[in-house]
């Protein structure tokens, strides 16, 4: 893959072949910018046209992002596309006018037609159409529901925050995920439970709600069935921290220092509080019980 940052230097041509360019935010990658992205890859491939497709950076937001850039980056891999600009949300980017994007889009980038959704804007431009189409090819592709719901990042992330894993992976079209480090904790799991598990710092996303999940843990290029724990205030602990720690089904690595990745499959049940050890252990094995049949059968 290709990975471009945005800039306005225009004696320097990126691309010599003629491109179709698709514009978004692209926050999730879920199932609406996908038909945004195949249809644009379709009508580059009738043109002969190489396909870029424009994203937002994210890591200019101080606020907590459903997924980091690189995870972005992943997501684009397995989608098929070969060509990512970063358009970088820098001062001297957010004061260009839309006559002067198109400028350098076409002479530097070798754009010769748009793709954008829906919500489409550029900088405070409110999607007028009509005026973008006078100045470059232009076509909008029409908002993509699911469920009578409109696909988007934001009714996702209302999903994740209250532990409707299911849903939140219905509209992104794969499995939700997160990546990070696995840090020693109070071994808690290894301990008093003999249950080790995996807990994750994770980057600057969102926080998802609290919940036992069905999961996946991907390290060194394989994927583990696991038991994903997201809480705060349990029976042994009450920090206040939400915990993100994973029980690996058969599982016998070392893994701590490795960066690693969890992908939520499904909602189990919400986290309780128990009165002793010996009932948060039944209720563990009994999860882990209920995971071995479920990774059985899927």
């Amino acid at each position: 893959m290709k990975i471009i940052d945005f800039n306005h230097n225009l004696d320097e041509v990126i691309f010599s072949k003629p491109t179709t360019l698709v514009i978004g935010k692209f926050e999730t990658f879920h199932l609406g910018h996908q038909v945004l992205i195949h249809q644009a890859k379709k009508a580059a491939l009738a043109k002969n046209h190489d396909l870029i497709v424009m994203l937002y950076d994210l890591d200019v937001f101080s606020k907590p992002t459903i997924f980091t850039n690189e995870d972005r980056i992943r997501i684009a891999t397995k989608l098929g596309i070969e060509n990512l600009l970063f358009f970088i949300g820098d001062n001297e980017n957010y004061r260009l006018s839309l006559e002067e994007f198109v400028k350098i889009i076409k002479h530097k980038y070798g754009v010769k037609s748009v793709f954008v959704g829906s919500d489409f804007k550029f900088n405070k431009f409110e999607g007028d159409l009509e005026y973008f189409s006078n100045l470059i090819e232009v076509e909008q592709i029409k908002q993509v529901k699911q469920d009578n719901f409109p696909v988007s990042s934001s009714i996702i992330k209302s999903f994740l925050m209250s532990s409707e894993i299911d849903q939140a992976n219905s509209f992104l079209g794969f499995n939700y995920f997160y990546s990070g480090r696995v840090i020693p904790g109070k071994n808690f799991g290894t301990l008093l439970l003999k249950v080790p598990t995996a807990n994750i710092k994770r980057k600057n996303i969102i926080q998802i709600g609290n919940g036992i999940y069905f999961s996946y843990l991907i390290f060194d290029g394989k994927k583990y069935p696991s038991v994903t724990s997201i809480y705060s205030n349990d029976t042994l602990s009450n920090d206040g921290v939400i915990h993100y720690e994973t029980y690996i089904l058969n599982f016998n690595k070392n893994i701590y220092g490795k960066n690693v990745r969890v992908e939520l499959v499904k909602f189990l049940r919400f986290p309780r509080k128990y009165g002793n050890i010996e009932a948060l252990k039944k209720a563990i094995n009994d999860d882990i019980k209920e995971a071995i049949k479920y990774f059985s059968k899927n």
